[in-house]
């Protein structure tokens, strides 16, 4: 996964190993303000891309016994709710509780308990009253029918929001930005079939990987996949389209400076279906498209 905000417990160039806590504040480009993410992986990283640009400075998912624990979780909610949120935020309004954390939230067995866990707290604590609840996915867990089957229950009871990566336009580009295992066509199947009945956005990162810009025909060859599935009927709300904002373990990728993110942007409007959204995060916050 990619974190794009910075972690309060990180060190001065924002790696290291995260603290051993469930939970962490995060001013976020994407939400707009104060995020509470929540991370389902407090031992390791585990996750089904391996993407050069990942942020997490974590070590492999070694398969030991996963030590996430929902009745930790609701312990450290509870404390951030009532003591330690209002305290450090006293006029920063939660925008969002968010799963990310040091791998891909699909993969992880307590998904379930921990969304209900963060459903039943919103309920409960004031503080949380106006946090959405979202979820940021690299969609492989799509392709799991209980994954989905969870996901579209808690989009429904809990207006539960997926954000859901989508890096690449061709197989060619998806093997060198995410480099998994999933092959790229399964990938999107699943993306597709999961937004024909429940609404997403679909998360784009864009960068120079190994001193090269997106190729201008990757661009096309996204736009056009992105329209194609919006003209099929896939309920996807908006692109978020975005850069790096922290350091890698891989010293391959760099992020797009502004203008060159907004070139990207320019090119992609100019070719994406008629109304579906685009949204566009530099390092530092979200650019105005004019």
């Amino acid at each position: 996964m990619s974190f794009e905000q910075s972690h309060p417990f990180a060190g001065p160039s924002g790696g290291g190993r995260r603290s051993g806590g469930l939970i962490y504040p995060v001013i976020s480009r994407r939400s707009g303000g104060l995020s509470l993410g929540v991370n389902l992986f407090p031992d390791g990283k585990r996750c089904s891309f391996d993407c050069p640009y990942c942020e997490v400075f974590a070590p492999a998912w070694d398969g030991r016994a996963d030590s996430f624990d929902p009745r930790r979780l609701e312990g450290e909610l509870a404390a951030f709710a009532e003591v330690e949120g209002p305290l450090r935020f006293p006029s920063e309004p939660l925008r969002d509780i968010s799963f990310s954390g040091d791998g891909e939230p699909s993969l992880s067995p307590h998904l379930g308990e921990a969304l209900g866990v963060v459903a039943a707290a919103r309920r409960r604590y004031p503080f949380f009253a106006s946090a959405n609840l979202v979820l940021i996915t690299n969609s492989t867990g799509f392709l799991d029918p209980a994954v989905s089957a969870l996901l579209r229950r808690f989009v429904s009871e809990e207006g539960l929001s997926v954000w859901a990566k989508l890096d690449a336009g061709t197989e060619a580009w998806y093997s060198r930005m995410n480099r998994s295992s999933v092959p790229f066509d399964s990938l999107v199947a699943g993306l597709a079939s999961f937004a024909q009945s429940s609404p997403l956005a679909i998360q784009t990162m864009a960068l120079k990987l190994e001193g090269e810009l997106p190729p201008e025909p990757e661009i096309l060859a996204y736009a056009d996949l992105v329209s194609r599935l919006r003209g099929s009927g896939a309920k996807i709300g908006e692109i978020q389209l975005y850069t790096k904002a922290r350091p890698s373990p891989e010293d391959i990728t760099a992020a797009l400076t502004d203008a060159e993110l907004l070139g990207v942007a320019a090119l992609l409007r100019s070719h994406l279906i008629r109304g579906l959204s685009l949204r566009a995060f530099g390092s530092g916050g979200e650019l105005h498209l004019g």
